[in-house]
């Protein structure tokens, strides 16, 4: 099943509005996590989720936020 490009978003365009922190470890070669360092780089900013995924997240980094004062990365 192939998974229509409109329903992919990025993630860390809700940094603002929801408790998540996005890191990308892939966008940099040198970082330590990062273990294809040559096959993404810092031109690939953005976190892409589906965007049933993306609710999920979005709303169970709330729930922490608001019981816990945790945030999501």
């Amino acid at each position: 099943m192939k998974i229509p490009p409109y329903d992919i978003i990025p993630l860390n365009a809700f940094e603002a509005e929801y408790p998540i922190t996005t890191e990308l470890v892939y966008a940099c070669s040198k970082h330590n996590d990062n273990n294809f360092p040559d096959l993404y780089h810092a031109d690939a900013p953005l976190m892409w989720a589906h965007k049933d995924i993306a609710a999920i997240t979005l709303l169970g980094a709330k729930i922490c936020n608001e019981l816990y004062g945790w945030t999501l990365k």
